[in-house]
């Protein structure tokens, strides 16, 4: 941990204590700040200064987002802006995960791209992506179709094949550049 925190560019970010199920039958808020707590507690004995969240699972509780600036988290991964991308707890279809699976190689749902300074309760929500999801090698056969979905979702949003853009003041970094390329 303490050689990625010392890597120019990176983070260590908050993935919650317990890895806490925001959406979890009979938890509730209270439980999320106490998780907060714990992980504030731990991270900052380390000396760092955490300001990003990934939900485990994505599962991210609207109704706590307020909460997370009071802890100094001012960007957290959000979903995809599509049915089959919302959390709905331990309710995932296999219609649901298929259909998923299948959209990171053929445009099924969007292309789901957006401006990096939407803020959702002024928060940064850093969407889940196709560029996010895990390499498995037993399709890699169909990495090819995902770069191409990729690209044609790039090229959509009138950006060059290549990213190259500059990310303001997200998560409490400082400005940098970023650039993606296949």
């Amino acid at each position: 941990i303490d050689k990625i925190a010392s890597t120019p560019f990176q983070e260590i970010a908050s993935h919650t204590y317990s890895h806490y199920y925001c959406l979890a039958e009979g938890q509730d808020i209270c439980n999320f700040k106490e998780d907060l707590d714990l992980f504030r507690v731990v991270s900052s004995s380390r000396g760092y200064g955490v300001t990003t969240i990934v939900f485990p699972r994505n599962q991210v509780n609207k109704g706590y987002l307020p909460l997370l600036l009071e802890y100094g988290i001012t960007c957290y991964r959000g979903n995809e802006d599509h049915i089959v991308y919302q959390p709905d707890g331990y309710k995932h279809t296999l219609l649901k995960r298929i259909i998923r699976f299948l959209d990171r190689y053929v445009n099924f749902t969007g292309h789901h791209t957006y401006a990096l300074d939407q803020q959702s309760e002024g928060l940064l929500n850093v969407r889940s992506s196709r560029f996010l999801a895990p390499y498995d090698p037993r399709f890699r056969k169909w990495e090819s179709l995902r770069l191409k979905r990729i690209k044609v979702s790039v090229k959509r949003r009138d950006l060059s094949v290549c990213i190259s853009g500059s990310w303001g003041d997200i998560g409490g970094q400082i400005k940098k550049k970023i650039r993606i390329c296949s």
